[in-house]
């Protein structure tokens, strides 16, 4: 189960490549059934705030694209690294969340380009170990609503 495998790790590692600005639907699928309220973070009652139930974890996100990364970031802005960065990993907890940009990956540059992102992951991998997590978030420990809600799930 993702969500098991999630909750016991200290460092998390997604790759994708962009399809249309996004991840794939598949990857999108997998966010909306498993970074779930109880699980990954818990709304307050009575104001707008929420807890970050997943804290206490880092993340590398590794994106390949056809598009320069110097593009994505000028024209476009950087949309999904940003939302990947902040209102999806960094909504419930992780930091640091580093950002692993690969392209473009048409007309033979990932080719030309392939030991150079090789080293990039290799670094990326050596220093994830030495990463400043934070301390986990106690409010996560038993995750009772969240289990209650996977059970009611089942039935």
């Amino acid at each position: 189960m993702a969500a098991a495998a999630i909750d016991a790790c200290d460092h998390l590692v997604v790759g994708f490549p962009l399809w249309w600005g996004g991840e794939p639907a598949i990857l999108k699928g997998l966010l909306d059934r498993v970074i779930l309220p109880g699980f990954a973070f818990k709304y307050h009652r009575n104001n707008p705030f929420w807890d970050r139930l997943l804290k206490g974890r880092s993340a590398d996100v590794i994106v390949t694209m056809d598009t320069p990364p110097w593009y994505l970031r000028l024209v476009y802005g950087d949309p999904v690294m940003r939302r990947w960065r902040k209102q999806v990993l960094g909504f419930c907890g992780f930091r640091p969340v580093r950002v692993h940009r690969f392209g473009a990956t048409r007309r033979g540059e990932a080719t030309r380009q392939i030991d150079q992102w090789r080293a990039a992951i290799a670094r990326a991998a050596q220093t994830a170990p030495k990463l400043r997590r934070g301390a986990r978030s106690e409010i996560a420990l038993g995750r009772g609503e969240f289990k209650q809600a996977l059970e009611d799930r089942r039935s």
